[in-house]
């Protein structure tokens, strides 16, 4: 088992978390998504101080890495390299798009289903990606803008699965009648899991070389 905090402030809804393997040590949330900065810090020593530990005692950190909000981003990023360069413990690069696929796995468990996270990039464009029920790549991340032909081809063949906060606005418009919407998804369950499963594989990030994964090129204002 290993001890493993967890960084997503990827979108409106941020979080950091801790566990000890299968064992949820706590979580705190944050909802207000400008504030996201200045929650993470004290977030993590909360939580560390309620477990009545400290930074060192952490085997590597977890960090949802894109896409997302482009400042969110850069701040989660940041933070988890600068813990773990200072500890030298492992950094965990988890793309958002795959953790909320996990959390939908986990929630429907069909392998008759495609599954496809929505992540809200503004307007009628979300970024998405196409999953198997073994989280594997049917369609690669992408940045998209939602009309009526959107996943056409797909879902004349398939079950296609819809989450994530960019949902809402692809369910105002969807024809597919064999598309269904989950809502609540437990993420921050399926973050530790992935997590663990990235640090078991040792699929940990090279700290020089890690960013986020914007999907699209960054630009200032976002």
């Amino acid at each position: 088992m290993a001890l493993i905090l967890c960084i997503d402030t990827s979108t409106e809804d941020a979080f950091v978390s801790l566990h000890n393997g299968n064992e949820n040590l706590g979580v705190i949330e944050n909802k207000v998504q400008k504030e996201h900065a200045s929650f993470l810090h004290p977030a993590i020593e909360t939580l560390l101080k309620k477990n009545q530990l400290n930074l060192a005692a952490l085997q590597a950190v977890a960090v949802s890495s894109g896409p997302g909000s482009y400042t969110g981003l850069r701040v989660a990023m940041a933070s988890a390299k600068g813990i773990c360069y200072a500890l030298n413990i492992a950094l965990l690069c988890i793309p958002t798009l795959e953790i909320l696929a996990a959390a939908a796995i986990a929630e429907t468990s069909d392998e008759k289903l495609l599954y496809y996270p929505l992540i809200d990039a503004r307007r009628m464009e979300v970024f998405t990606a196409g999953y198997s029920a073994s989280l594997q790549f049917v369609e690669e991340p992408r940045s998209l803008v939602l009309n009526a032909d959107s996943f056409s081809e797909t879902a004349s063949e398939n079950n296609l699965c819809f989450f994530g906060n960019g949902a809402a606005k692809w369910a105002n418009i969807n024809p597919h009648k064999n598309a269904v919407f989950l809502k609540n998804l437990q993420v921050t369950a399926a973050m530790q899991r992935r997590a663990n499963a990235y640090f078991e594989a040792g699929n940990t990030a090279d700290l020089a070389l890690s960013d986020p994964f914007y999907v699209k090129s960054f630009y200032d204002g976002n």
